[in-house]
Parts: structure tokens; sequence; C-alpha cells
């Protein structure tokens, strides 16, 4: 009884698949009092497998193509956030997913580096801050 309580603790605990990589992270998004010209912004998290067709995309193409956006809609998170908000996401993985992409849709910035994410799960890394800015959106380190 005591090892079956223990197992389940532990395995609570870790939120790890069998693979070392974690099932689910929670992403928290921060938000500037003043962000996008005031105007909500939308965020998609995306979990694909394909991730290199979309990371070749850029988040302008991304916004652009509905009809490939689309083709994701299963592995696609949609958030909006205005100024001064916080947000919490919890994003679940399949066990060959090896980035997550985070793509936010500023008006008027076309800047790839400003409005991308991409994350690498990591082992015993299962929280992770996006701190969202006036035009640029930047994961936090801690």
């Amino acid at each position: 009884m005591i090892v079956l309580f223990l197992f389940t603790m532990f395995s609570g605990c870790f939120h790890m698949s069998l693979t070392g990589k974690p099932y689910r992270l929670t992403i928290n998004f921060t938000a500037y009092s003043f962000i996008n010209q005031g105007i909500l912004l939308p965020i998609d998290i995306i979990t694909s497998k394909n991730s290199t067709f979309i990371l070749e995309m850029g988040p302008d193409d991304w916004f652009k193509n509905n009809r490939k956006r689309n083709a994701f809609s299963n592995e696609i998170q949609h958030i909006a956030i205005a100024g001064g908000e916080k947000e919490k996401v919890f994003v679940y993985l399949e066990n060959d997913i090896e980035y997550v992409i985070i793509y936010a849709d500023y008006n008027e910035v076309s800047e790839r580096c400003l409005q991308e994410v991409v994350i690498m799960p990591q082992r015993f890394r299962l929280n992770y801050e996006i701190i969202i800015k006036k035009n640029k959106m930047e994961l936090w380190n801690e």
C-alpha cells in the first residue's frame, strides 16, 4: 500500500513521459500595462510534429494564411491578452514534440524575433514565463 502511494505521488509530481520529456508544461504570460498599441494581442501556442514547416513560415505568414493555419487546428491553443493581464496556459505534449512555438500577432511589427518564442521542453523544467512588452514578447529565464 505504501509503495503504491509513493509511486502515485512521485509520478504526479514529475509529470514526465517515458522519454524524460514533460507531458504538460505551464506557460505563464504576463503583459505590461500598455501593449500592442492598446489593442488585444492574439497569441497562438503551437505544438505540432511538423515544427520545421511552421518555423519556416514565421509569425507574419502564420497569421496571414488561415488555410495553412487551419490544417494545424488540433495542435494550436489560441489566447488573446490585453495590457496588464496575466494568463496561464497548460500545454500538453506528445512524446515526439520537440518544440513549442509561440507566435504573437502584433500590429505594425514585422520583425520575427519580436513576435516569436520557441521553447525546447527540457526535463524537470515544467514552468515557463513569457513577458509581453509594448511591441515584443520574451521568454523570461530564471
